[in-house]
This record gives structure tokens, C-alpha cells and sequence, in this order.
């Protein structure tokens, strides 16, 4: 047994975190896409974001292909983000969180 804070570093360190957190996220938005068709359009999801998926130039325009993958609307995905990979490069956060917006 790994334990999952082990298993996310791992992915961490060896950078496999942004191919697994994509698939998760898309995951995540198709199953909100279904959702939202069968029982209510207003549930929204949240996704946890790393660092190194952050900091990926693809990172952008792989979430702007996932929502109008899956059509749902861009208030329904929270991407969560959390403070200390905002305080250790604020500018460059706060770059990708602008190109979110």
C-alpha cells in the first residue's frame, strides 16, 4: 500500500502529475457534463490543480479543450489552487489565473 500523500509526490517528482491531472480533470468535467443532462444543470465540481500542472504552457489550452469537450458552462469547474504553489511564484500564477479568467 502507498499511501496518497507518497503516491502525489511520487507523480510529482517524476512530473507524471500533469498527464494524470489532466485525464482527471477531463474525467471530472465529463462526468459533470452528464450530470448536469440528467439531474441538474447547476451542480458545479472542483479539481485540484498541482504545481507543475500550473506551470505547464499547455495547462491553458487544455481546460479551455476540456470545457467545450464536455459543453459545460466555465462557472461550473473550480480549479483549486492552493496558496503555498500561489506564494512561491505569484507572478507566474497569477499569469495563468489571468488567461483562466
Amino acid at each position: 500500500m502507498v499511501s496518497p500523500l507518497e503516491f502525489i509526490a511520487n507523480l510529482e517528482e517524476t512530473g507524471r502529475i500533469v498527464r494524470i491531472g489532466q485525464w482527471v480533470l477531463e474525467q471530472a468535467c465529463r462526468q459533470l457534463g452528464d450530470w448536469h443532462d440528467q439531474l441538474d444543470n447547476t451542480l458545479s465540481v472542483g479539481v485540484n490543480i498541482s504545481k507543475r500542472q500550473v506551470g505547464d504552457p499547455a495547462f491553458v489550452p487544455g481546460v479551455q479543450r476540456i470545457l467545450e469537450a464536455t459543453g459545460i458552462p466555465r462557472h461550473c469547474l473550480h480549479l483549486e489552487i492552493t496558496e503555498r504553489v500561489i506564494m512561491e511564484n505569484p507572478d507566474s500564477i497569477t499569469d495563468v489565473l489571468n488567461q483562466l479568467k
